[in-house]
């Protein structure tokens, strides 16, 4: 049996999806709530340029919410670091990366050469 039926917009927070959110508003089209995916960049470093991070969170947010929209932030467990730049590892005195990229549908790998003197100690 299904639900009740929920309406959700997705919204980046650029202009055209705000426009979207406040047009629904302002001809009382349903709205349940709206979802930011944020993709993050490594742990701590949100992948959206500062200034616009910072108009997401201090202008946009709070105003959506002072009009009774419902905003939900999502954010995956994985960071772009943790999908697309592999994983640090050391061999026997050098510290490599397996560098992994996209590019047309086509996986690339490769391991930068870093020599001794280059290393982390």
């Amino acid at each position: 049996m299904m639900g009740e039926r929920k309406y959700v917009a997705s919204c980046s927070f650029g202009k055209d999806s705000i426009a979207t959110v406040l047009l629904a508003k302002a001809h009382r089209e349903p709205l349940d709530e709206v979802v930011y995916c944020e993709v993050m960049f490594d742990k701590d470093v949100s992948g959206e340029v500062p200034e616009h991070r910072d108009f997401i969170y201090k202008t946009a947010i709070p105003k959506l919410e002072g009009m009774g929209v419902k905003i939900v932030v999502l954010r995956s467990e994985k960071t772009y670091v943790d999908l697309f730049t592999g994983r640090p590892f050391t061999v026997v005195r050098a510290s490599a990366m397996v560098m992994t990229f996209c590019s047309r549908s086509t996986w690339f790998h490769f391991r930068p050469q870093i020599s001794d003197r280059l290393s982390p100690k």
